[in-house]
């Protein structure tokens, strides 16, 4: 029997009324979804369902808030379970106290979803920072390799001189224009041929928290010559870095993968080791953060503000695992023939080789 769980009814209606929809849409638009109208209703209605209904709650409203909202925050699985209420996974009080001492650390997920069109990629590109981690599924051949390497040189591009990429109004700045057009053009060629070997590229964003610095009072910061830096008075303090995650996958057609990083540094105990540093400062910034991370080290030399590729699992969605077992034939069945069709029209035969 398959773990049931208790959904947060308070937060997934908190999501719906975010994304200004009322429960009318998923039945109209719940087939479309993967989320049948009277199992969101369980769901909003906080009973106890199944990990995969949830899941498909969760990349429903983490792609529609960030597509239609300009959200930058991830909803995963894990924000929609009412705490503590696997009710399929009941622990005794012995084990309920091992489980307090146990926060070396923390597994924090986010979705990555398969690329179809180059405005996927910049929407993830535009949240980052100037972080990124790039992950394979399987092993490259020097065919795959060289379209993987000229894909990662387009989207590196895309990031380092995004600023000149801008809408343009006059005649004389055609320059820019095909700029533009051409850098639009490489990633969507780039697209094109990894589909002719079959490898899909799926892409999302993480938020990984880190110790850095930010000013006492941001209205006092000013701007000095002599290092060409902002300057002022700064303390340590916890924030998120956002990392753009590509993954890249052979012969798999899943709608989306589950990116979960086992984080030793989770924002709790960030919090409670940025209270030990309590690193105070004047000085430019360039010099104030690299003295607070100087004294990181000294006081915590295990510390990281990388993300560790060998603390991370990358798990893909079996578009059936979406479905509930009345929904499957006839759901699944048009759900391939969508597949199939999209291919069809894109000129590309999933069976080519």
């Amino acid at each position: 029997m398959k773990k049931k769980y208790i959904a947060n009814k308070e937060v997934i209606r908190g999501l719906r009324e975010k994304a200004n929809l009322n429960q009318n849409y998923f039945k109209d638009n719940g087939e479309a979804e993967g989320i049948s109208y009277r199992q969101y209703q369980r769901a909003e209605s906080g009973e106890e369902v199944s990990k995969n209904l949830l899941d498909s709650i969760a990349r429903f409203y983490d792609q529609f808030l960030k597509n239609k909202k300009g959200s930058k925050v991830n909803i995963t699985f894990e924000n929609l379970v009412k705490k503590n209420e696997n009710i399929n996974n009941k622990v005794d009080t012995k084990n309920k106290e091992k489980e307090k001492t146990i926060v070396n650390f923390k597994a924090e997920s986010s979705y990555l979803y398969r690329v179809e069109k180059h405005n996927q990629l910049e929407k993830v590109i535009k949240l980052s920072g100037f972080r990124r981690k790039i992950f394979y599924k399987f092993d490259p051949s020097p065919i795959d390799a060289g379209l993987i390497k000229n894909f990662l040189t387009d989207i590196t591009n895309l990031k380092t001189q995004k600023k000149i990429i801008k809408d343009t109004d006059y005649f004389y700045e055609l320059e820019n224009e095909i700029n533009s057009l051409n850098k639009v053009t490489d990633i969507a060629t780039s697209l094109i041929e990894l589909r002719k070997r079959d490898i899909n590229i799926y892409a999302g964003n993480f938020n990984l928290p880190i110790i850095t610095m930010e000013p006492d009072d941001p209205a006092k910061i000013y701007f000095d010559e002599n290092f060409s830096d902002d300057a002022g008075d700064w303390h340590s303090c916890v924030a998120d870095t956002n990392y753009a995650i590509f993954c890249f996958d052979k012969n798999n057609y899943s709608p989306s993968i589950t990116f979960t990083y086992h984080n030793n540094f989770h924002r709790e105990k960030l919090e409670e080791l940025n209270k030990k540093l309590n690193f105070r400062i004047h000085a430019p910034w360039g010099i104030g953060i690299s003295e607070c991370e100087e004294n990181l080290r000294n006081l915590f030399p295990n510390y990281s503000d990388r993300l560790d590729k060998e603390k991370t699992n990358l798990v893909e969605t079996d578009v059936y695992d979406l479905l509930s077992d009345d929904e499957i034939q006839e759901i699944g069945e048009q759900y391939m023939q969508n597949e199939m069709e999209d291919a069809y029209y894109s000129g590309i035969d999933p069976k080519d080789d």
